[in-house]
């Protein structure tokens, strides 16, 4: 089984997000960093991290069609669980026709940032690694999660 993790981070108008797919939790198939321009919100960025990641296993690992996503956004996690819809209704919509592709998938909302019990941590980190260099030149007085 594959696993999907998610993150997006913004500081300023600079917006970033983070994709990681491990096998069998141990064994890293890919990871993704991307930065946006003009993305409406952290949510979008992070419905584009999953949906990076789904067409990552669609097009390269299509042996494994059983995936966990983990996501930090309640609201990524409750439209990819059937629970709900919202703004951005075509990029809702292209998700989950990409969620419906896999044999099995399950879903899990990781609370974002815990210092402990934290599955999404390492997505959490490449997050705040991509935007280290623009909080270190407007001298940011934020933290980065420790490693």
């Amino acid at each position: 089984m594959l696993q999907l993790y998610s993150d997006s981070g913004t500081y300023g108008n600079i917006p970033f997000s983070a994709t990681l797919i491990l096998k069998d939790r141990k064994e890293c198939m890919t990871f993704f960093c991307k930065q946006y321009k003009d993305l409406a919100s952290p949510v979008v960025g992070e419905i584009l991290a999953v949906q990076q990641g789904l067409e990552w296993i669609i097009e390269n690992a299509s042996d494994c069609m059983d995936v966990e996503i983990y996501v930090d956004s309640m609201s990524v996690g409750q439209v990819l669980a059937g629970n709900s819809s919202g703004a951005y209704s075509d990029l809702w919509r292209s998700l989950c026709l990409l969620r419906d592709c896999f044999h099995m998938t399950k879903i899990y909302h990781v609370k974002a940032h815990q210092p402990t019990h934290n599955p999404n941590k390492t997505c959490d980190m490449l997050c705040s690694a991509l935007l280290k260099p623009y909080k270190k030149e407007a001298k940011c007085t934020q933290q980065l999660l420790p490693s």
